[in-house]
């Protein structure tokens, strides 16, 4: 860069990445400006924030291929100096990537072009906020960049609901517009593949996988034995992943891996290619650009809404998806896997994105365009937003989903009766909205009424007329529940437009002629003031001191975390609701969970209950929804650490729903029941499946959850369906071709609150002694290699190697208060002198950065780690101010 040089453009963004999709991206930026008649300067990363911005080395790969392709760049800098820009560029840019994700270290104020001077023109191109929730921006987070980004002259994003973020968090405008990458035409990035120093030959399927499994591989072998192609060209993740890579491949004669890492290699390897099998999101968008036939494994790491968002607005919706888990079978029966493919949608989606994305961006780019994006001065952010909401009466026009709700419509208003004390589970009336209330909306709701019922508050929700889903705005709380007249008000956020009547459930009336006369209500706009000063902040209570020096003043010691959930008026009412609705369920309240874990350690639960059957559970999980509060399913407690401060809200213990059944070749088994038990009930009855399992703890459900497994065979071997409670409380089933299978992963890690309940498997006759023989021999194995004297949860790692490296790194034997790492088996962590979850966490997190220290390899944890430290941090944000209870929680099954 010359200092003494103008430019109309500086963008500033992580060009400097070491990944494919951050080189490519900001490529395409670069170009795309510069084509739109503009010169640019690209700034390199400012440091002295924090310890996540780093001097960046020059002879990596983004900077080798930024001087191959000219750009103009500046040198680091302190971020004190970013001032001295404003001399050299009109228009300062922001490009792609998660720029505004508040979650990532890097993320920091010149992000937001704080260092711009008034008379320059900010922008922001396909920037994103990170993920769909808002809970991550923090008050003081947004008072400071809504003033930043009310001052960008345009500001566009690459999601849809960053268009409502950017307006209800923010108080600003933004655009939609494409990925950077798709700025570009195919002509221009063959230009660039041309100056590759590969040239590949014959028919072959280009394979990129940003996080190379085992598992994938077998998928694109699969792949590439029904497209018939010749061989493989292995393209490797240049962020440190040709090491991976060539482990993965190395046996596999008909694959070759790419010679040397470069983008023009990357374009070059897609260019020539017959077919792409990929686990990244620009992979799978460079598939498109050259039209190539492809697959895309989504990739959870690095988030599988971005697939499911580009392929649906490519036209591809998920028929192009494959998953790691599948097998030749399957691969086989996929009519999607093949070397024929339309690009006519896609093909008319990006050209059509292109134009308008960069018809856009010159706009912005030009100083006469005058902006549009920036609100007038003075106006409160979510003020802007709510000030869209026209006070309005709701007509009293009621519904039900059940006869247990007597409607009557009158000239004074409308009576609504609960006919029954029973089955009041899931019986919900609702109201119409006069019109949808937009994502983000803060609104006040009045309601004159007379209830009654026994209870002290009544919780509001909206509904959505077209799914049944239903979200809890919050509380009514009643000073009279007797039928006499009075006014309720509740400030509330919408969830989103979808949202579209405002609903109330049975069981909130019980109790003598319970119900309500309601004769008014009204919605009017409220204020972000309105809204943070209607949370109420839930202070922990006095706890025990432990030391004046280390330890946080307001630190529980264990008796105290139990009796603050003993003492809890909110817990002791939701258990004597529950008993009012099912008599019969047995319910604790401040039990510990270290009784029912394998490794026994974990506090209190608030409620814990036993359900019995299916029905129970599903009654459990409405409740549950009905009343706001978070909710867990708990089996065996045998690959979980449930921390010290116990977990907030309803614990369902599965283990009463522990069913078995034969029918025509087919085992049916409850998911409480054990693991174990299961597999010598089918011993007895001389049927072979499930073997393999004797001697593994833990209850089927929680075996399903996690695809559980040995080196001889896993769940998905020979299971034909599953049974669950969805999200909602209703009954469903999946066969199992319709769930997705993987190391230690299904299709439920993506949908944590469903709760399975019952599994079928296929069986085949076999001989009783010999399979005696095989369950012996297993559990015999067991015994002698794993430390099953003492309490634990099983492998604590996932990768089968972990028990070398932890060797490798001394660590056998090695000991954090009562948890240590076994002399015996040292993927298990056993509790030998009355452990905490935390000796056990601690002793993980150094298990992890020992190995990191000795072989660069990450561990990735097995058992899961659930429920709360006894210490909570002060929390100032409007998200920290809600209650234990209002935090929906769900989570492992085993």
């Amino acid at each position: 860069m010359d200092p003494k040089n103008k430019y109309n453009v500086a963008v500033l963004g992580w060009w400097y990445g070491k990944n494919y999709g951050s080189i490519l991206t900001y490529y395409g930026l670069n170009r795309a400006i510069e084509n739109l008649g503009r010169s640019v300067l690209m700034i390199h990363e400012p440091l002295g924030y924090n310890g996540f911005r780093v001097r960046w080395p020059d002879d990596i790969l983004s900077m080798d291929f930024a001087r191959r392709t000219g750009y103009q760049y500046t040198e680091q800098m302190h971020y004190s100096q970013l001032g001295r820009l404003n001399e050299l560029a009109d228009t300062f840019v922001v490009g792609s990537d998660q720029l505004w994700n508040p979650l990532i270290g890097r993320v920091n104020d010149d992000l937001f072009l704080d260092f711009v001077a008034p008379d320059r023109n900010r922008v922001a191109y396909g920037t994103s906020f990170g993920n769909r929730g808002t809970e991550k921006f923090k008050p003081e987070f947004i008072a400071k960049h809504a003033q930043n980004l009310q001052k960008f002259k345009a500001i566009s994003v690459r999601e849809n609901y960053g268009i409502d973020t950017a307006r209800n968090i923010f108080g600003a405008k933004a655009d939609l517009v494409v990925d950077p990458v798709f700025l570009l035409d195919q002509n221009h990035y063959s230009e660039l593949s041309a100056k590759a120093t590969i040239s590949p030959e014959g028919q072959y399927m280009a394979v990129f996988f940003l996080d190379p499994t085992p598992e994938k591989k077998s998928t694109a072998l699969a792949i590439l034995e029904k497209t018939g192609l010749e061989k493989i060209l292995v393209i490797c993740n240049p962020d440190e992943g040709r090491t991976a890579a060539q482990e993965i491949w190395a046996e596999e004669p008909r694959a070759e891996i790419i010679k040397s890492d470069s983008p023009e290699n990357f374009l070059r390897g897609y260019q020539d290619s017959s077919y792409v099998v990929t686990d990244s999101f620009h992979g799978t968008a460079f598939s498109v650009i050259f039209e190539k036939p492809f697959s895309s494994i989504y990739n959870d790491k690095r988030g599988a809404d971005r697939f499911k968002n580009l392929l649906s607005s490519l036209g591809f919706g998920d028929t192009r998806r494959v998953y790691e888990s599948d097998t030749a079978e399957t691969i086989n029966a996929n009519d999607n896997v093949s070397l024929d493919i339309d690009f006519a949608k896609a093909r008319n989606y990006v050209e059509n994105g292109r134009k308008t994305s960069l018809e856009w961006l010159d706009a912005a780019l030009d100083p006469a365009v005058k902006s549009s994006a920036a609100l007038e001065s003075g106006k409160a952010v979510i003020d802007a937003a709510s000030a869209s909401v026209q006070s309005h009466t709701l007509d009293l026009d009621f519904s039900a989903n059940s006869d247990i709700w007597a409607i009557t419509k009158g000239k004074d208003g409308v009576s609504l009766r609960v006919t029954s004390n029973s089955g009041l589970s899931g019986k919900h009336t609702w109201v119409n909205l006069r019109k949808p209330l937009e994502k983000g909306t803060i609104s006040k709701i009045k309601i004159s009424w007379a209830p009654r019922t026994v209870r002290t508050s009544v919780n509001l929700h909206l509904r959505s007329a077209e799914t049944g889903q239903f979200k809890v705005l919050g509380a009514l709380e009643l000073s009279n529940a007797s039928g006499e007249n009075h006014v309720s008000e509740l400030v509330f956020k919408s969830p989103g437009s979808e949202y579209n009547q405002l609903m109330l459930g049975a069981v909130h009336f019980t109790g003598s002629n319970p119900g309500a006369k309601i004769s008014k209500i009204e919605i009017y706009p409220a204020s972000q003031q309105d809204w943070l000063s209607t949370k109420k902040t839930q202070p922990l209570k006095a706890a025990t001191q432990k030391s004046s020096i280390a330890i946080p003043p307001n630190t529980p010691d264990r008796e105290q975390i139990v009796l603050n959930v003993l003492n809890d008026d909110r817990v002791r009412k939701l258990k004597d609701e529950l008993l009012i609705l099912n008599p019969s369920l047995k319910i604790y309240i401040g039990r510990e969970l270290k009784e029912y874990t394998h490794n026994k350690v974990g506090g209190p639960a608030d409620i814990l209950t036993f359900p019995t059957d299916i029905e129970e559970i599903a009654q459990l999980v409405e409740f549950a929804l009905e009343n706001d509060v978070p909710y867990m399913l708990l089996g065996r407690g045998s690959n979980v650490i449930v921390r010290d401060g116990g977990i907030r809200g309803i614990v369902i213990m599965s283990t009463g729903i522990d069913h078995f059944s034969l029918k025509d070749g087919e085992f049916t088994v409850g998911a409480g029941a054990s693991f174990i038990e299961a597999s010598y009930y089918l011993l007895e009855h001389g049927l072979s499946t499930l073997e393999w399992a004797s001697g593994i703890p833990g209850t089927v459900g929680g075996a399903v959850y996690m695809n559980a497994g040995t080196n001889v065979s896993d769940i998905r071997s020979t299971i034909k369906s599953v049974k669950f409670i969805d999200h909602r409380g209703r009954l469903k089933e999946l066969q199992k071709n319709e769930i997705s299978w993987g190391k230690r992963y299904t299709t439920f890690h993506e949908h944590p609150n469903w709760i399975i309940v019952e599994a079928t498997f296929s069986t085949s006759p076999s001989d009783r002694i010999e399979l005696s023989k095989k369950m012996l021999a297993t559990v015999q194995v067991r015994e002698r290699h794993f430390p099953l004297e003492n309490p634990n949860h099983g492998s604590t790692f996932k990768w089968w190697r972990a028990p070398r490296l932890l060797m490798q790194a001394g660590l056998q034997g090695y000991r954090i208060g009562g948890a240590q790492i076994s002399t015996k088996q040292p993927g298990f962590f056993v509790n030998v002198n009355q452990a905490t979850a935390a000796d056990y966490e601690a002793l993980i997190d150094y298990a992890i950065a020992k190995v990191y220290e000795l072989s660069g390899f990450l561990l990735e944890p097995e058992v899961e780690i659930i429920g709360e430290r006894p210490h909570r941090y002060e929390r100032y944000s409007e998200a920290s101010s809600t209650t234990d209870l209002e935090r929906k929680v769900v989570g492992p099954q085993a």
